[in-house]
């Protein structure tokens, strides 16, 4: 686990997504202190669809594209974050994120978040986890639109999208 610091700049990104928005300096920056930052180049997978690995992500810079069988989904940007229904609920990955321009992204481990959230008081976890079931609402809603006919979105999706700086 990474050494906490007042000045973290992993904290004050996480105040901007939305995920995070109800946490306090300090809860940031014990949230902080689980992420390892990652440099993606273009073209990288960064989950794959069917695949059994519990690492949780939010997006710092750049844009990720979300593929469901070959087929496109979204288009995820700062703030966004993803891998969290995998690692709730201990089940393959639903899609593959790729990543389509050189990204900054945070990593959580499972099992660093896990013992993590379960150290914060219960109002903060309660908020971290409805933000999760938010999002896997608007999945849900998103999946009867397209099978209604509907198409897929192109723009960014997700509780903490479009809350970075200048989105």
């Amino acid at each position: 686990m990474s050494v906490l610091r007042k000045n973290d700049p992993r904290a004050e990104y996480l105040a901007n997504v939305q995920l995070f928005s109800g946490c306090s300096r300090d809860e940031l920056h014990r949230i902080a202190s689980t992420s390892t930052v990652v440099d993606v180049d273009a073209g990288r997978v960064l989950v794959r669809e069917g695949e059994y690995r519990r690492d949780f992500f939010v997006i710092v810079d750049g844009h990720a594209t979300v593929t469901i069988e070959g087929q496109h989904l979204a288009t995820l940007g700062p703030g966004s974050f993803f891998g969290e229904m995998a690692m709730l609920n201990r089940s393959p990955r639903i899609a593959t994120v790729t990543a389509s321009e050189p990204m900054t992204i945070l990593s959580f481990s499972a099992l660093e978040f896990a013992t993590l959230v379960a150290s914060l008081p219960l109002p903060v976890a309660r908020r971290m986890l409805a933000g999760m079931t938010a999002r896997l609402g608007e999945t849900d809603r998103r999946a009867v639109a397209t099978e209604a006919g509907g198409t897929a979105r192109s723009q960014p999706v997700g509780v903490g999208a479009g809350n970075s700086p200048g989105s």
